[in-house]
């Protein structure tokens, strides 16, 4: 019975080490350019960040958070269904449009706004040659035939 009351006090004294890390920051802010992100928080000295093949383990209060997003921009009511695939894509992207009964143009910008292809597609399946671009995000920009912004996604190149 006494080895069984060690036993559990341990544990409890273990659980209790392991989980009393408690951060309360007197201040912070979160600063975000088109180049950089700067975030930071005052009462927080010490944190560590190691990055593996697969993972990233964050120690601290302030932890990294990544989110994609994919679609950019939906023009409201638009009457047509358009899909993007695959995304992050390698040498090429399928741009399939239901009930394509009129011509789109569709357009790939760089981060910079440089447009680095301009095609006209009116097949309900496009096959978009990509794999000569460097590995990195792109706007793809697809407007009907009066020029009006249908769809925009952010593409992910990748080697």
């Amino acid at each position: 019975m006494k080895k069984l009351v060690l036993i559990i006090v341990y544990l409890w004294i273990a659980n209790s080490i392991c989980f009393a890390q408690s951060t309360v920051s007197s201040s912070g802010n979160f600063q975000e350019g088109t180049n950089a992100t700067l975030s930071w928080t005052i009462g927080e000295p010490i944190t560590e960040t190691i990055s593996g093949t697969n993972s990233i383990l964050n120690s601290g209060m302030q932890q990294n958070l990544s989110f994609t997003i994919v679609g950019v921009y939906e023009k409201p009511n638009a009457k047509v269904n358009i899909s993007v695939y695959p995304n992050p894509a390698v040498d090429f992207l399928n741009i399939s449009i239901d009930n394509s009964k009129e011509q789109y143009e569709i357009s790939i910008f760089d981060l910079a706004g440089k447009n680095l292809l301009s095609k006209k597609v009116s097949s309900e399946i496009s096959k978009i040659d990509i794999k000569n671009f460097a590995e990195s995000n792109y706007f793809l920009k697809i407007t009907n035939q009066n020029g009006e912004e249908i769809k925009t996604y952010k593409i992910v190149k990748t080697q």
